[in-house]
């Protein structure tokens, strides 16, 4: 799911895994692996970012997780109750951030993977390598494409409000007079004579 949080909305992508999803809970590990290692510049003075050192924060639906509180608000997964925020910060100081949610350490550890790696193979610097993951991890290619879609309609709707809020401000501002027309007032005049 791509949610928005903070203010304004930016979306996040939360990934939850269920125990039936076998194929991608058993790869997201060697996923991110792979991401983080192509995200690598070769020229850095920094070591390659390895998953287990990766910034992460579990948070409980109880303490106000922003995530959790989001998705209750679009009544998404109801029975999970904590997640796992995880925060990858390249060479250049971009920062990715996405979440994984599930009771269970294992699964939320793998769906926060899953999801951060996704976040990854959506950014531009991914770019030229996705077909190398592509043709390694089956499916990959339709979840990538499915998370863009959700970005973009995300977007949109963001959009959308704004742009409604921005309509009702105009009319409020250039809104038709009522009441009696004898008491209607034309810029720079009295009321009307009629």
């Amino acid at each position: 799911a791509m949610v928005g949080i903070g203010d304004p909305p930016q979306p996040f992508l939360v990934v939850r895994l269920h125990r039936s999803e076998e194929y991608w809970s058993s790869n997201a590990a060697g996923l991110l692996d792979m991401c983080l290692a192509q995200l690598h510049s070769p020229s850095s003075d920094r070591p390659p970012i390895d998953r287990k050192e990766m910034n992460r924060t579990d948070a409980w639906k109880k303490d106000g997780c922003p995530c959790m509180m989001v998705l209750d608000e679009l009544n998404l997964w109801p029975s999970e109750y904590i997640s796992a925020r995880g925060e990858v910060t390249d060479d250049t100081g971009e920062c990715y951030v996405a979440y994984g949610c599930a009771s269970n350490l294992r699964q939320r550890s793998r769906a926060m993977w899953l999801s951060v790696a996704i976040s990854l193979l959506m950014s531009p610097k991914m770019a030229m390598s996705k077909e190398k993951f592509f043709g390694r991890f089956p499916g990959l290619e339709e979840v990538v494409r499915q998370v863009q879609q959700q970005k973009k309609v995300f977007f949109l709707n963001q959009q959308t409000v704004q742009d409604e809020e921005i309509y009702t401000f105009l009319r409020q501002l250039s809104s038709w007079p009522s009441g009696d027309p004898r008491a209607w007032i034309a810029p720079g005049e009295g009321p009307c004579e009629v």
